[in-house]
């Protein structure tokens, strides 16, 4: 599974990185082509991790390396993409406002600099 490391994340940027991946499963558009792409299986894998990961997330649990790197994609493109994420209905699914949602984003991408350029054998 890897080494464990813990979120770092503050509860506004817990809440709003488990409301991202909670929208894997709906209104988002997972297919298998993205989920492979950020790192999961299928799109069937990518829903039950996000969700999984999700419930970690408020729950302020250690994480391993790789699962946090690919939530943080999935999170960007679940919050971002309209496409294959919430996109323009985020506000509409969420309740929570896209100006205060890029806010969180930044700062859970800045604490996740550290990751950003390990390769995936560091992260495993």
């Amino acid at each position: 599974m890897g080494q464990l490391i813990p979120l770092g994340f503050d509860r506004d940027e817990r809440e709003f990185f488990a409301r991202t991946l909670e929208e894997s499963g709906g209104p988002a558009h997972v297919t298998d082509t993205l989920a492979v792409f950020v790192g999961f299986t299928d799109a069937n894998d990518m829903i039950k991790r996000c969700n999984d990961i999700a419930d970690l997330a408020r729950r302020d649990g250690l994480i391993a390396a790789i699962d946090l790197k690919r939530a943080q994609l999935a999170s960007e493109i679940l919050f971002s993409s309209d496409i294959y994420g919430s996109g323009l209905d985020w506000e509409a699914t969420t309740g929570l406002d896209n100006a205060d949602a890029i806010a969180l984003l930044r700062r859970i991408q800045v604490k996740m600099l550290n990751l950003r350029h390990r390769t995936p054998g560091e992260l495993s």
